[in-house]
């Protein structure tokens, strides 16, 4: 009965540029996966096989929040309420940038 446990409950697909925001409802648990009330995660795809999270919250046990709904997509921008607040992200791509290689760090340094 313990150790992880995954399951999705729903997922709703908007198409967002070459790719799609990602609102997926899921119990995401270690231990027993009934006491999960469960988690709302938003995801950005590219469309070229990249994901990233943008949003991941668990709902309070015994609310009705945060849970993502509300989802609007215009252009390069987009807005989602979870019951608590209002989201609004405008996403601008960097084309033409190339990634640093492997003798360059990510993150400056001190």
């Amino acid at each position: 009965m313990g150790g992880y446990h995954y399951e999705l409950r729903s997922e709703k697909r908007v198409p967002y540029g070459e790719g799609a925001v990602v609102i997926r409802y899921v119990t995401e648990t270690m231990g027993l996966p009934f006491l999960d009330p469960g988690t709302s995660i938003v995801t950005l795809e590219d469309g070229f096989g990249g994901e990233t999270t943008i949003y991941k919250a668990r709902r309070i046990f015994q609310e009705a929040y945060p849970f993502v709904s509300d989802v609007k997509v215009e252009g390069e921008a987009f807005e989602w309420t979870d019951g608590d607040k209002q989201y609004h992200l405008r996403i601008h791509p960097l084309r033409g940038t190339t990634p640093p290689n492997e003798n360059e760090t990510a993150y400056p340094s001190d």
